[in-house]
C-alpha cells in the first residue's frame, strides 16, 4: 500500500492535480466548502432535467413507459441531492480519524506530500458522496418508489393510463 501511494504522490501529473484540487480560494473563508456544498446538486439537477427532456422527446420509449421514467429521474434526483448532502457531512466527520490512520500507515512520504494529499483527498468527498448517491444508491431506491408512484398517479386519475388509452382508440399493441 505505501509502495502504490509513494508511486502515486511521486508522479507530477498527480501532484499538479492534487495542488489544483485542494487550492484555498480566499484563504481560510467558507467559499471553497459552499462551492463543494452547491456545485455536485446543482450539477445533478441540471443533467436530471436533460434526463427527464430527452425522456419525454424520445421516439424509441413506449409512452406507457414515459410517465414511470420522468417520475424514477425526478425521485433519484431527489435522493441523489439529499443523499448527497448528508453522505458528505457524514465523510466530514470522520475526517478527522481517517487523517490520523492515513498519517500512520503512510511512512514513505514526506509531511508536505502528505498534507497535500489530505487536501486533495478532503476536496473531492463532496464528489465522491454524490456520484454514489447519484448512481448507485438513487437508482436502488427510486425504480420501485417511481412503479409504486406511477401506479398510484394513475389510480388517481393524475396521469391517464396509456393501456386504456389504445383500448378506447382500437389501438393494438
Amino acid at each position: 500500500m505505501n509502495k502504490i501511494l509513494l508511486n502515486l504522490a511521486n508522479k507530477k501529473s498527480v501532484q499538479r492535480y492534487i495542488k489544483w484540487a485542494s487550492k484555498e480560494v480566499n484563504g481560510e473563508s467558507n467559499f471553497r466548502r459552499i462551492v463543494q456544498r452547491t456545485v455536485p446538486p446543482a450539477t445533478g439537477v441540471w443533467i436530471s432535467g436533460f434526463y427527464i427532456m430527452n425522456t419525454v422527446n424520445s421516439k424509441k420509449i413506449e409512452e406507457k413507459r414515459k410517465p414511470a421514467l420522468i417520475l424514477n429521474i425526478a425521485i433519484n434526483t431527489l435522493i441523489g441531492v439529499i443523499g448527497g448532502q448528508f453522505l458528505s457531512d457524514a465523510i466530514y466527520k470522520l475526517k478527522d480519524k481517517a487523517v490520523k490512520r492515513f498519517e500512520k500507515v503512510v511512512t514513505d512520504i514526506s509531511q508536505e506530500k502528505k498534507n497535500i494529499l489530505i487536501k486533495g483527498l478532503g476536496s473531492s468527498v463532496p464528489l465522491f458522496a454524490f456520484t454514489v448517491m447519484f448512481r448507485v444508491i438513487g437508482p436502488i431506491i427510486a425504480t420501485p418508489l417511481a412503479e409504486v408512484g406511477n401506479k398510484f398517479l394513475i389510480k388517481h386519475g393524475i396521469w391517464e393510463d396509456p393501456e386504456k388509452n389504445k383500448k378506447s382508440l382500437n389501438i393494438k399493441s
